[in-house]
């Protein structure tokens, strides 16, 4: 585990332990099972799949024991629906976080593709702003037009 991760790890325990304390705290007809998907949601900052599932079992395991912990009350196939319910929830949204991780992953492999493209091709190639001010060039623009792209940026089209 890197250094930088320690801090979700912490936050993930507290709210881990919080989720749970409120579960047992609720009598067992409240739906007690679906604040553990806040313990997925962390898995947005983690930074691999495998975290996100692990939160994902932590929080299903979490629902299970909650089950048998919490304080009697409710018709029982409700209180047990209500659970399956949220087990459902936990990793429907643990599916959607990886989904979004991937094609954001993806989204940044094409641009660094496209920069590193652009920046390697002979011709000139020149972005402007919405009022048609220099927003980006490549090095062959440098050397065509004699301007860096710090002196160019921002420049008007007709400059």
């Amino acid at each position: 585990m890197r250094r930088k991760e320690y801090p979700l790890v912490l936050a993930s325990i507290l709210v881990a332990i919080l989720v749970f304390c409120f579960d047992n705290l609720m009598p067992l007809g409240v739906a007690g099972g679906v604040p553990y998907v806040l313990l997925v949601l962390l898995g947005i900052w983690f930074p691999k799949k495998r975290h996100i599932l692990i939160l994902a079992t932590i929080a299903t395991a979490l629902t299970a024991i909650g089950y048998f912990t919490s304080p009697p009350g409710g018709i029982q196939w409700v209180v047990l629906s209500n659970r399956l319910l949220a087990v459902f929830a936990i990793w429907v949204t643990a599916i959607l976080i990886i989904a979004r991780k991937r094609e954001t992953d993806q989204r940044l492999q094409n641009e660094f593709l496209l920069e590193n493209h652009i920046s390697h091709m002979p011709m000139a190639a020149i972005t402007w702003d919405k009022d048609f001010c220099v927003n980006s060039w490549n090095p062959a623009a440098e050397k065509i037009f004699g301007y860096s792209f710090d002196e160019a940026k921002g420049l008007h089209a007709k400059n």
